[in-house]
């Protein structure tokens, strides 16, 4: 691995000479500003020397790297293991015995696309606190705009700092409406004067998740307004737990589930325990982009998802990270919009013009 620290007057000059001297593939490790004002930044470039030989096992006794390992596994193990490896519940091993196969098992699966949902109804998007709810909200918004229609955001979370700042931030930028609620009656009367004319997108405050009754609390509410709830739940808890959320938003009316960060994780358990129990999920969260940063969920999407192997996962996150010092040191001047406001104005631009 080669190793560089570069110095430029300006981010943009300190990355030309990353660029120049080690390539595009170059990835940054650190950056800091230093006391004369000049930016330093420390960059890498993985050599092909440094792989010569890393998987070919031409050293005896030598342990492979996880990543070997994971390729190995979902090449030449079973199905059944690649679900153990997942961490499922015992059902969804059964499951796949009475099945035969793993994609004979996640044909039996609910899929329920969010799509249709947008334009009927008020949509309720709710969750654990800190499980991407607000960035689910702000995504179902975006694909309303590039559609050409313009939803109305309204926010009821008034617990999380900084929510309703957030929100209205992104706003702005794709030129729609944002209304804060603190009940029940004022979101009901902001639909009455809305009378349908535009679709309704509601953020909920984040609970517990040791408080079950949260579920039907958002529930209640959702059907005293007419909505429909959709339940948003991060990838990575235990299978068990996911499960036991998920049923309980089910009970309460919800019959969409979405669930985040599915890029973060490579075991994901919850979300195959939660498909194969018929929990209805509509989709995954791809990455933190509120444009196109989702994925409708279907058979073929959910085999990729826990087919995928953990190099490939780490590859994908090495150019995620790569593309984000880029966009940050590009918005260096644009400090008071959101992060990747630059990059989501970019994107519905191209897909109007498509």
């Amino acid at each position: 691995m080669r190793v560089k620290v570069v110095v430029g007057k300006t981010i943009g000059e300190a990355m030309q000479t990353v660029r120049s001297t080690l390539g595009s593939d170059a990835l940054i490790l650190g950056q800091q500003k230093r006391p004369d004002g000049t930016i330093e930044l420390t960059a890498a470039l993985d050599t092909d020397d440094d792989n010569e030989g890393r998987f070919s096992g031409e050293r005896p006794g030598r342990v492979l790297p996880q990543t070997a390992q994971w390729q190995q596994r979902t090449t030449a193990q079973s199905d059944r293991e690649t679900l153990a490896w997942h961490g499922v519940p015992p059902f969804v091993q059964t499951g796949l015995v009475e099945a035969g196969s793993l994609r004979r098992l996640l044909r039996k699966c609910s899929f329920a696309p969010i799509g249709p949902l947008l334009a009927r109804q008020p949509v309720v998007v709710s969750g654990m606190a800190g499980g991407g709810k607000t960035t689910v909200a702000i995504r179902f918004a975006v694909r309303l705009v590039i559609a050409g229609v313009k939803p109305v955001i309204i926010n009821v979370d008034d617990r999380r700092a900084g929510a309703d700042h957030q929100i209205k931030a992104y706003a702005r930028l794709l030129g729609i409406e944002v209304i804060s609620a603190t009940s029940t009656k004022d979101v009901a009367g902001h639909l009455q004067t809305i009378n349908g004319e535009r679709p309704v997108i509601v953020d909920t405050a984040g609970f517990s998740a040791s408080d079950m009754q949260a579920a039907r609390r958002l529930g209640s509410f959702a059907e005293r307004i007419e909505g429909a709830l959709v339940h948003v739940i991060p990838a990575g808890l235990d299978a068990c737990e996911s499960l036991d959320l998920a049923r309980t938003f089910l009970d309460a009316g919800a019959r969409h589930t979405v669930v985040t960060r599915v890029d973060c994780h490579r075991r994901l358990g919850g979300l195959l325990a939660m498909a194969v129990a018929g929990i209805p999920v509509s989709e995954i969260g791809t990455s933190d982009a509120v444009a196109g940063g989702g994925r409708a969920l279907d058979e073929q999407s959910l085999f990729e998802a826990i087919s995928r192997s953990a190099d490939e996962m780490g590859q994908n996150a090495a150019r995620a990270q790569s593309r984000v010092v880029a966009n940050d040191m590009s918005a260096e001047a644009e400090v008071t919009r959101p992060r990747g406001a630059s990059l989501l104005a970019q994107h519905i631009s191209a897909q109007k013009e498509n």
